[in-house]
């Protein structure tokens, strides 16, 4: 039994202050902050096919979340995908700085004729590649010159 200040109309308005504070947290929940972004990957004026391209949010720049992915096309180009399942991934990255991870696919998937790696290996870890990258809202495009970080 309620309590003895219970009143029946009382019901109402408590039952509408608790519906509008469930759509407010419901809104504050609307997924991560992403921009899309675009680039290109080069090394001597030569746009390099076949790189894995990962941004991975800088946590010493106080941004986390998941690694946005991609591959280059045969033109060096590529279009990030936030996530690395591959299922659910949603077009772009995470706006804030990032730490930008290559990876030679052409070199590691030449098992029966193995070639060197085009890229240097300071370019395989977060914690060693010299390359960061501010995204911000909005399309960007991102220019990776490895001639730059030599």
């Amino acid at each position: 039994m309620p309590g003895k200040n219970w009143k029946p109309g009382c019901r109402l308005p408590a039952l509408f202050m608790f519906l509008a504070m469930l759509a407010t947290l419901a809104g504050c929940n609307s997924g991560p902050n992403l921009a899309p972004v675009e680039g290109v990957v080069t090394l001597g004026g030569v746009a390099l096919d076949e790189i894995r391209v990962e941004f991975m949010p800088d946590p010493e720049q106080l941004n986390v979340g998941l690694t946005s992915v991609a591959e280059t096309d045969a033109s060096g180009k590529f279009v990030l995908v936030y996530g690395t399942d591959g299922q659910g991934a949603l077009p772009g990255a995470l706006v804030g700085w990032h730490r930008v991870v290559l990876w030679d696919y052409k070199a590691i998937n030449s098992r029966d004729n193995p070639i060197d790696s085009r890229i240097s290996d300071k370019f395989n870890l977060a914690s060693k590649t010299p390359i960061a990258v501010e995204i911000k809202p909005g399309l960007q495009t991102v220019e990776i010159n490895l001639d730059n970080y030599k």
